[in-house]
């Protein structure tokens, strides 16, 4: 019996050449990522070099010297031991400031001249520690361009900067109590969720005292008050009180030094974990906490700004724009909001395959959006 024969279809081998593309694609990214690294540590050990050679270069001729001087003054004592007892004293008198200042120079090489350390600046045996942490940030997605969606915020929420950042306002607002919307706590949504792949976004917390962030499913329920754990859907770390903390089961004590001004969050969707660092650095990440994900369908990044604490949490949280200067958190100025439209939900972008839209919003007419004059005081 003869061997089937199967021919490649051109459609496989066309995948096969695109597969083999990306692999040289990111290789070739990651090695000159490396060769960027490794030119950096290269200038540091070339640096420190010099300066070491430097230094011994100036105490050598600063030996040296003090060498002449000493050989000179060892070549007037012989020449003073042949005087008699009169020429002695007679020329000694003139020569004797000559000595003190070799006793005193004696006295200075003993604080000029110490043994000189290589010093590079950085720990040779925590090279390979140190790039990773570099490569950590070079290798994750480009950052997320996303807006917050009005349409998901709590009535006392006030909207900023464009949509991208929030403030807890003073007074609560007459709007639509649609489904998308949080009606107990202080929270706001996303105008993007995401079903598959990897995604990276930041948010500026500045010198907010109070605050938490991280992802919620789309089907927990937003009415009542958040379960800050990950049994109900909802995957989150916070400051309250100078104590930062994961809403794990149980909570966890975070021991995070320095305090972060700006947290990175990293969605890996199928690899079924969401981890937040200390993005400060523009060279590196600080690990802060992973979360192992059990999800299927939507999630959505949330921002819960908790009550402002009558003007001791006023600040605002920023969510990070890709490519522009740091949005810095200002604190949020009260003021009573005129009626005016609920402004309209931000599309999201179709420049990522693996992003899924929020789900279809309702629009408030412009009667419906008031303010009454009343203060909330939710639980966070």
């Amino acid at each position: 019996m003869r061997p089937v024969l199967t021919r490649r279809s051109p459609s496989d081998q066309n995948e096969a050449d695109v597969l083999k593309w990306v692999v040289r694609k990111e290789f070739g990214e990651l090695r000159r990522c490396l060769e960027v690294e490794e030119a950096g540590f290269m200038q540091q050990v070339e640096a420190s070099a010099a300066v070491l050679i430097s230094s011994l270069q100036s105490q050598t001729d600063q030996l040296n010297l003090n060498l002449t001087r000493l050989q000179e003054a060892l070549d007037t004592l012989q020449d003073l031991s042949n005087e008699g007892h009169l020429g002695f004293i007679t020329k000694y008198g003139s020569m004797a400031p000559r000595f003190r200042e070799i006793q005193e120079l004696q006295k200075k090489e003993e604080r000029i001249f110490s043994s000189l350390n290589f010093q590079t600046g950085f720990n040779y045996n925590d090279i390979k520690l140190t790039v990773w942490k570099r490569l950590q940030r070079k290798v994750l997605p480009a950052p997320e361009r996303m807006k917050l969606d009005p349409q998901t915020a709590h009535p006392m929420l006030e909207l900023l900067h464009g949509d991208t950042g929030v403030g807890c306002g003073a007074l609560l607002r007459r709007l639509p109590d649609n489904p998308e919307r949080f009606s107990y706590s202080y929270c706001v949504l996303a105008n993007r969720g995401f079903s598959s792949g990897k995604h990276y976004w930041e948010v500026e917390v500045a010198n907010k005292p109070k605050w938490r962030l991280g992802l919620i499913k789309g089907t927990t329920n937003r009415k009542a008050k958040l379960g800050k754990s990950p049994e109900s859907g909802v995957w989150l770390i916070g400051l309250k009180d100078g104590v930062y903390e994961a809403f794990s089961s149980p909570r966890a004590v975070l021991p995070v030094l320095p305090p972060p001004h700006r947290v990175g969050l990293f969605l890996d969707y199928e690899g079924r974990a969401l981890t937040f660092y200390n993005s400060d650095s523009p060279n590196e990440l600080r690990l802060l906490y992973s979360f192992e994900l059990e999800v299927q369908g939507n999630v959505y990044p949330l921002l819960d700004v908790c009550w402002h604490d009558r003007g001791n949490n006023k600040q605002t949280l920023v969510l990070a724009q890709p490519h522009q200067e740091h949005l810095l958190a200002q604190p949020y100025k009260y003021s009573t909001p005129s009626p005016s439209p609920t402004r309209s939900t931000s599309s999201p972008s179709p420049t990522s395959s693996t992003s899924s839209p929020s789900p279809t919003r309702s629009t408030s007419s412009p009667s419906s959006t008031r303010s009454t004059s009343c203060e909330l005081r939710g639980s966070d």
